[in-house]
Formats: C-alpha cells, structure tokens, sequence
C-alpha cells in the first residue's frame, strides 16, 4: 500500500545530470510547510532575503562578488498541505558546481548564524506587498489570482490575509523558521551540464570521505586525527582520553562517567547556562563519552561554526570548574538513573547478568556504577582523576568533516601545544577468566520474564570480532532464524536477540528473550538449538553473505557523520589499535566465511562456559 504521505528525508540526496547543453544550472530544493501550515510566511520572507532581487544575499554574494552565476534565485512554492524552498543558479557551460553548491551553503550559513535584520525583513516585505499589487494590475491577472485563491485556499479573501499576516512577522520569526526548515541535512540538490564539460568537472569532483584518519603529534605528545570530508558544511571535534574501570576505585565506580559528565557543564570561561545557550544558538550537537575505557567531551556543527564549538570542547576538558552544586545535582540524577535501572526488569536482567558472569572483576559493575558507589564520590575524587589523566601523554584530539585545515592546526597549537609534556602509563583491565556453567534465578518486578544466555567473547581487537559481528547478526533481527521460531512460528517471546559488551581484549556475549514464565525453558532450549547449528557450522545457502550485506549497511550508515567517524576513531588511537583500525573493516569481514563464524562459535559459544539466567515477575 503507497502510504498517504511522504515520510521525512533522513538525508542529503542529489542528481547530476548531462545533456546537450551549453549551460550549467543546478538547483536545491528543501520540503517545508504548505501555505496554510504554521510558520509558512517567515519562511517565504526568509527566502526573499536570501535570493529575492538583485541586493539578496546570493546574488551579491556569489554574483556580483565571486562571480561565479549569471543569476540566481530562491523563493518557496507548494500547495496547501506541502511546500518547496527552491535555490536555482545558472553559469558558464565551465561553472565549478562544487563551488557554487559550497558558496550558497556558506550564505545560508551566515544567515541561519547572524539571524535576518530588520532592515532585511522590511525590504522583502514591501517586495511581497508590491508584487501582489501588480499581480492586480490588469483584469486578466486579477482574475488569475482570485482564481488561484479560490482553487488552493478555498477563499478569495486568501491573499489580503496573507498581507494582514505578513505584517505581523518579526525578524526573528524569520530567523527561526529558516532554522528549522533549511537544514543541510536536508537539501536536494541538482546540476545539469552539458557533455563535454561533464567529463572535466565530475574528473575534479571530491571523493567520497577517506576511512583514513591522518595522525599528526605535537611536540608535548599530544595526538591529533584529521579526517577531511567535504560533503556536507558539518564539522566535527572531540577530545578523548583513556579512563574508565582501571583507575576507578572499586568502591566509587562510576567516577569517570560523572566526570565526563561534569565536563559539559561550567568551565573557567563560561557558566553552564551559557554552555547550553551557545550550543543552542548554533543548533549543534555537544556531548560527554564515557565508557569502560575512555571518556572525553565532542561537539558537532556546521562549518562556519568549527572554531566555536572546537573551543567549547576545549575548554571543558582542559579547564573544567567542579562546582560543589553542579556536581550534587548531576550526581543525584545519575544515582535517579541507577534506580529507574534497577525498576526496569530487563534492565535488571542485563545487570544481574553482568555480576553473574563477571563476578568481582571490573567489568562486573555497569560502567555507570551504583547507587552506592555512585553517594561515595565527591568533587575531590573527579578533581583527582582530572588531574590524572588529562596531561599531554594521554590527549588524543579528533577532527572531522568540512573544516578549514590551517585554521584546525593553528588552533590545537594554541591550546594543546603549550601543555607541559607529561608521559602516561595506561593501565589495562585483569583478564576474566570464565566461570563453568551455572544458572541463577531471580524474581523482580514486572510483568514478563527475561532469560539470558552469556558467553566468553574476544573482544573488538582481535580480527576473529567480525565472525563475533556475523554470529550476532545471524542470532538477531527479523531476519534471523532465532526471530522467525521463537517470536514467528511458536510466539514464545515479545523479543528476541544477542548483543555484546566487549573492551579491546574481551567481553561478554550474551543471548537474550523477553518472554512468560511458563516459556522461559523453551526460549532456552530454541537459543541452545541455534548456536548448536552455529558450532556444526550448518549454515543456509547465503546466509552468511546476507548477514554481511546487513552489517556493511549497518555500518556505513552508523559512520555518515563525521562526529561518529572521529569518536570511533579516537577511541582505538587510545587503545592502542591505531586511528585507522577500523579503515581494515571491509578487508576483514571480506576474509570471514562461515568456517570463521563455526570457529568463533566453538571457541567461544562454549556450552560448558555457558552463564544462563532467568529473571521471573515477582508474585504480588
């Protein structure tokens, strides 16, 4: 069935096409209300600023300034249920259409940043009043235009509200509409050449971004990633460093995550609030990372916009202020979230599981920690392993997406490069050694029963972690055969899947099923079922290539953006595996066949190894 409307664009798209042509002419095009939905009439002003005219922004910019168009243009056309932002251009049949895409871009950019004037706004809207004067100037475009009134707004009073509306908007209507419907991640874009010119042109277009992440270290230690990726104005900066389980106290587990946390709130330059009032204005995306092994702070935002957020990310991890109220109020809130945790039974389930298998190790305790340990932490206690652990030795600066390269290097030179040159010691995890198989149950509140199944796993280091990725994909999702006899054919779960926690050298993978009490043994006899097929190695006719096209999907679509490129990439730098570990990606999932998986399988899916749990709803 087509469905009766078009669901959101979840990303850039575009059309190059060549024909007999001795022009080149490009268009972007972005979907925005119709003329009856809410915030239309901004959003038609907001375009006349840009492209109305020959004093708009793009026509004295990329016209009269840069030379690059003969003419160009933007203004909104639609319906009244749906609409259309429409920027076109013509050049030269020589126009470098690149460049005209990546000069209207840094416009719209300017605008979206700086916010439309009052000055602007006046302008295109005595431009709106007087065109629809002269669209009344004769009988036949009267008549055209009530015509037009009466078809699309059911109304022929339609276009004097228009007017009546049009006065009431305020220049930051303008700017907040804009905002919200010109984004880059939205655009549709379109060029037409002729067949000649093609040939030069799309010869000098820039690749698609390198998996390649350049490494660069300043003189105090400090490691610098740069990957380059000019497809969209968005750039991306973080900075990371080891941390984590190994240099917690077991009692205060959870010190890192509340000290990555504490981070992205008050700095020596600025209050919290106005850490969140600048991230807002500039619509970008600012956040802590913290794990078993690393934590840090990175941010994501729009080209023009790249010296900005490369400073708030700076300054909260090299000049943080632990203020005693921030910190109880974000301690509280994490101790809130252990509880909600702890209510939560398959949550539960996945924490009970972590100390069944893990026992006193590290990795038994959930990188957040718990309450408890979480009420014995103070401020002295993240200042101390600020101190710790922030020094040039154990710094490693990430960089990624369309940003100016000079402007980045001198910028990480300033701030990084005069620290004092301190070396680090990383501290590793004990490796845990497997317990025989046991089974424990548990009851919790609830209203359906959770079993798991958990086994040793190799961690995401060694090459054999892609027969690990291919034996989860093949024990989860819809297209699994687990999925289809459990939850399809039987109906014995709600769901059904595997997943993994994993540090670079080792983890845990675990099996796991919503489901009722009188099906729990079921579910377990059906997940011991499917991994006694793995062992043998009875695998249907395409079903591992099928599972590598899921994850090789899966993958490019989890690293489009530039900010989950460099977080990946900075995370195995400080491992110990290199910036450009997962640049081999592709070459080993090439190299896994169904004897890796059967040989992962009995390595590691061993049954006399196996850690089964069965959480059941508590009886009221």
């Amino acid at each position: 069935m087509i469905p009766a409307f078009e669901p959101p664009q979840a990303g850039p798209r575009r059309c190059d096409l060549v024909r007999d042509v001795s022009t080149t002419k490009g268009v972007a095009t972005w979907r925005v209300p119709g003329f009856f939905e809410q915030g239309r009439a901004p959003l038609d002003l907001c375009l006349g600023v840009l492209g109305s005219g020959n004093s708009s922004l793009l026509w004295d910019e990329l016209r009269e300034k840069r030379k690059l168009v003969h003419a160009i243009d933007a203004h909104v056309m639609g319906i009244r249920d749906v609409g259309l932002a429409w920027l076109s251009w013509i050049g030269d049949a020589g126009t470098d259409a690149a460049a005209v895409e990546r000069a209207y871009f840094e416009v719209i950019d300017g605008l979206l940043q700086k916010g439309v004037s009052q000055t602007q706004l006046d302008k295109v809207r005595r431009q709106s009043v007087v065109s629809m004067v002269n669209g009344l100037k004769s009988i036949h475009a009267a008549v055209a235009r009530y015509g037009y009134a009466a078809c699309v707004g059911h109304d022929i009073s339609w276009p004097r509200r228009g007017v009546e509306e049009l006065a009431k908007v305020t220049p930051e209507e303008l700017t907040k509409s804009a905002r919200q419907w010109l984004k880059p991640e939205t655009v549709t874009q379109a060029t037409m050449r002729g067949q000649k010119v093609a040939e030069v042109v799309l010869a000098r277009r820039p690749t698609l971004a390198s998996e390649t992440f350049e490494l660069i270290t300043l003189a105090n230690g400090v490691r610098v990633l740069l990957q380059p990726d000019k497809a969209i104005p968005k750039a991306g900066f973080g900075v990371f460093v080891a941390a984590g389980t190994a240099y917690e106290e077991a009692s205060k587990r959870g010190t890192t995550g509340l000290l990555s946390t504490l981070l992205t709130r008050d700095t020596a330059k600025r209050t919290k609030e106005e850490v969140a009032s600048q991230v807002d204005a500039m619509g970008a995306t600012f956040a802590d990372y913290g794990s078993q092994i690393t934590c840090g702070v990175w941010g994501e935002a729009l080209s023009s916009d790249f010296a900005k957020i490369a400073e708030l990310v700076t300054d909260g991890v090299l000049c943080p202020k632990l203020l005693p109220e921030t910190f109880e109020t974000e301690r509280s809130a994490a101790i809130a979230a252990c509880r909600e945790a702890e209510d939560d039974i398959v949550e539960k389930a996945r924490l009970r599981l972590l100390q069944q298998f893990f026992g006193d190790h590290p990795l038994g305790v959930d990188a957040s920690g718990t309450p408890e340990t979480l009420a014995a932490i103070t401020t002295t206690d993240l200042a101390s392993l600020h101190q710790q652990l922030v020094v040039a030795g154990n710094l490693v600066v990430g960089i990624s997406g369309s940003y100016d390269r000079q402007m980045a290097l001198d910028f990480v030179e300033t701030r990084f490069g005069h620290l004092p040159k301190v070396g680090f010691d990383t501290k590793g995890l004990p490796t845990h050694a497997p317990r025989k198989a046991q089974s424990e149950r548990h009851e919790a509140v609830g209203e359906q029963a959770v079993v798991c199944v958990a086994y040793p796993h190799c961690g995401f280091g060694p090459d054999l972690v892609t027969s690990a990725n291919i034996a989860e994909e093949l024990l989860s999702g819809m297209a699994s055969g687990l999925f289809h006899r459990v939850r399809e054919e039987k109906g014995l779960a709600y769901f059904v899947g595997a997943t993994r926690v994993e540090t670079v050298d080792q983890g845990m993978f675990y099996l796991y099923a919503g489901t009722t009490a009188e099906a729990a043994q079921e579910v377990l006899q059906e997940m011991e079922s499917e991994l006694v097929r793995l062992r043998k190695g009875q695998f249907k006719p395409e079903e591992i290539e099928d599972a590598k096209r899921r994850l090789r999907v899966s993958r490019r679509q989890g690293r489009q953006s530039a900010g989950a490129r460099m977080q990946g990439a900075m995370v195995r730098e400080l491992v110990g595996l290199g910036a450009n570990f997962d640049a081999e990606w592709d070459r080993r999932m090439a190299a896994t066949d169904g004897r890796s998986v059967q040989s992962f399988a009995q390595r590691y899916l061993d049954p006399q190894l196996a850690q089964t749990l069965v959480v059941l709803p508590k009886k009221v």
